[in-house]
């Protein structure tokens, strides 16, 4: 790749698109259920690229291979510690939620490891299918595939949303429960290089050092409140690095528990535990990814968030992105989503999808029904001679019909209380001025080749919101080693608004 020396310093973070999943990967379902001895063979490790190859035609594992690999997994997991010391050379991955085909996206261009940093599951329609897969690949190199723990790693949630109905769909309340106990057992976080902690969600008042995490009891189900809750569940706020007034902590509204921090409990907390940055997932982003406001100190960004699961719902036009992280450089890499099968909500089938549809219709005819009134009925029933017989006969005819529409109201609604609980999800928007302003400052390089004669505002600082005016910084007083050049180019060409900007996860 051809470099001009003298425009490195002009770049601050750079963004490049991704390969998709080719379509022709996926065939038919074979309606094959993998054994234990199909995956495992003579081997203590199970071939994930055998897996993924049955997993992408929706097919599915036999009950105990599925146990197995959960029982597998979770042993290795007990034994990693609250708080990963990780290599430099890794590819971070947000919230997947469940999208398994574009989790193979991601697994397709990455670095030699892997870090999740939580909600795997929920709300897509293959969560089962991430987790087993994931846990496969942990099984057989415990040493590149690396998993947090997010808030929907949990039984409330899991209850909640899909996750639960999917394992009892595809599997048993048995894989449901195995996986509750593997969740149990995942890291809470992780530290890069000594400069970058990775965490689902980000901090807690009751977290000043990595100590804490360090000697928290992790081994359960996540709490109500407390360090554990807010780690999973908390929010930067968001007018964060614009507050008026400096404070801490402030009390989660939109979540409805844990906290919103601030930006100078975030450079606080940097400071105190000798760090550089976060990176963090749990809420989605337009673009796949936001970056905050950078160190008073050096500019250089306090927080990152980042989300990988694109379309998301299936709704909203947002990217994904993953973030690569080598050689002193971070590389934030975009990706759009791929074609996948479709499930009807809830993993319902389509005759009690379609019921209530159906009882609506015949429940307007029989309305109908009892509204008419012919003329030549009126005509009868003002003749003198047949008024009392018919008058009998109207009434017999309308107990009758109304016996009929109240038995059926009482069926419709004992059906309606049997049918799957409907998962309305209520989305909170809020503006993201840093990202506008992104978006609407940096033009198109070529990073093939820089020329001189390409003129961008990339040239002239000030001209970069602040979060964007640390570029080339090389070294900080407060962290250990160099610190990372973030570098920023031409993929910015290929990001779409989407229908959103931040909407709560």
């Amino acid at each position: 790749m051809g470099e001009n020396p003298n425009m490195t310093s002009n770049r601050a973070l750079r963004i490049t698109d991704t390969l998709a999943l080719p379509t022709n990967e996926k065939g038919r379902p074979s309606r094959k259920r993998l054994t234990i001895p199909d995956v495992y063979g003579n081997s203590d490790v199970p071939n994930p690229e055998y897996i993924k190859s049955h997993l992408l035609t929706e097919d599915r594992l036999d009950e105990t291979l599925a146990l197995r690999l959960l029982h597998d997994a979770s042993e290795i997991l007990r034994a990693e510690p609250n708080v990963l010391t990780l290599p430099s050379n890794i590819t971070v991955a947000g919230d997947i939620h469940g999208q398994f085909y574009d989790l193979l996206t991601i697994l397709r261009t990455g670095r030699p490891h892997f870090l999740f940093l939580g909600d795997n599951v929920d709300r897509g329609s293959f969560g089962i299918e991430c987790i087993l897969y994931l846990f496969a690949l942990k099984i057989s190199f415990p040493t590149k595939y690396f998993l947090l723990r997010g808030n929907h790693e949990s039984r409330h949630l899991t209850k909640h949303f899909t996750f639960k109905r999917e394992c009892l769909v595809k599997y048993s309340q048995s894989v449901y429960d195995a996986c509750m106990v593997a969740f149990d057992t995942l890291p809470l976080a992780a530290i890069i290089n000594q400069q970058f902690l990775c965490i689902h969600a980000g901090l807690s008042p009751e977290l000043r050092t990595i100590d804490d995490l360090n000697k928290f009891s992790r081994f359960k189900e996540v709490s109500k409140a407390g360090m554990m809750c807010d780690i999973l569940w908390s929010d930067p706020v968001p007018e964060f690095g614009q507050e008026v007034a400096p404070y801490l902590y402030s009390h989660n509204r939109i979540r409805g528990c844990s906290y919103n921090y601030s930006y100078y409990a975030v450079e606080e907390f940097l400071e105190r535990n000798n760090l550089l940055g976060i990176i963090r997932g749990h809420e989605v982003q337009s673009a796949g990814f936001k970056v905050y406001k950078g160190k008073q100190a050096d500019s250089y960004p306090v927080l990152i968030s980042l989300f990988s699961a694109p379309h998301y719902l299936g709704k909203f036009n947002t990217k994904a992105a993953v973030l690569d992280y080598a050689n002193g450089k971070i590389h934030i890499r975009q990706f759009s989503s791929v074609e996948h099968p479709f499930w009807l909500p809830n993993f319902t089938d389509a005759f009690t999808w379609s019921y209530p549809y159906m009882v609506k219709k015949v429940r307007e005819i029989i309305l109908v029904i009892l509204s008419i009134c012919t003329e030549e009925e009126l005509d009868k029933s003002d003749r003198a001679s047949q008024r009392r017989g018919m008058m009998e006969q109207s009434k017999h005819v309308f107990t009758l019909k109304a016996r009929t529409m109240k038995r059926f109201v009482d069926r419709w609604k004992k059906t309606e209380q049997q049918l799957p609980c409907k998962d309305f999800l209520t989305l909170n928007y809020y503006s993201s001025p840093e990202n506008n302003a992104l978006f609407n400052k940096i033009n198109i390089i070529n990073d093939v080749e820089i020329s001189d004669k390409i003129q961008s505002p990339l040239g002239k600082t000030a001209s970069l919101p602040f979060d964007l005016q640390h570029v080339d910084i090389r070294s900080s007083s407060n962290a250990q080693g160099a610190a990372p050049v973030i570098r920023l180019s031409h993929s910015l060409a290929h990001i779409s608004n989407g229908d959103i900007n931040d909407v709560e996860d």
